[in-house]
């Protein structure tokens, strides 16, 4: 007969940490990330493959299995399983995959750079709908990249062209350049799916998603 001995409180029981549990942003940004809209998912997964290759050659870090450590290597044997909701979308599966090989510093850099992705995300909802412009993912995407591409000033000129109702701006083309991952207020970061929608902070105003799941 098994149970809690006779006089003895049972013991809560430690869910053991995630991966993306050791930092504060990029808990919030993957917890974040998971809530969106396949659609917008697949966008910033491909742009986080992008971000962390630049600057951290996880490419490279991926076929040199040993300099990982034990520990990393079992967590990759597990996520071959595939059994985690993000696991059935490859490139969302691919850019955790980069994310969770990196080094403690390298994964609060990009802790803040996923947290200021979601930032610009949000700025660009907020961006079409004071313009009456419709949100799109090709849009969506074109700035993010240019995030990647050249930092925050660069994907904040994009979003003043949405604003001002003008044609983006065309891409730098060539290899990305490492993004400035400046500080950013993670209470503004959170976009949350209600109904497939994503609420703006401001004014409490909502732009319907739908299209883009």
């Amino acid at each position: 007969m098994s149970g809690t001995p006779p006089g003895k409180k049972p013991q809560p029981y430690n869910h053991p940490k995630r991966w993306y549990d050791n930092d504060p942003n990029m808990q919030r940004g993957v917890n974040t990330l998971l809530a969106m809209p396949v659609a917008i998912q697949m966008i910033m997964a491909e742009v986080l493959v992008v971000i962390s290759d630049t600057l951290f050659q996880t490419e490279s870090l991926m076929k040199n299995l040993k300099s990982l450590g034990p520990a990393k290597i079992l967590a990759l044997h597990k996520a071959k399983n595939k059994r985690r909701d993000y696991d059935k979308i490859p490139i969302v599966h691919k850019a955790m995959t980069y994310l969770s090989i990196l080094p403690s510093e390298g994964l609060r850099e990009m802790g803040k750079t996923l947290v200021e992705m979601q930032v610009t995300i949000h700025d660009y909802i907020t961006a079409c709908q004071e313009s009456g412009r419709p949100v799109t993912p090709e849009e969506m995407r074109t700035i993010l990249m240019s995030y990647a591409q050249g930092g925050k000033s660069a994907s904040t000129d994009y979003i003043e062209a949405v604003r001002q109702g003008a044609p983006l701006p065309k891409t730098t083309g060539g290899k990305p350049q490492a993004p400035i991952a400046e500080p950013v207020d993670i209470k503004n970061a959170a976009a949350e799916k209600e109904q497939e929608s994503v609420d703006s902070d401001e004014g409490g105003m909502r732009i319907r998603l739908d299209s883009l799941d």
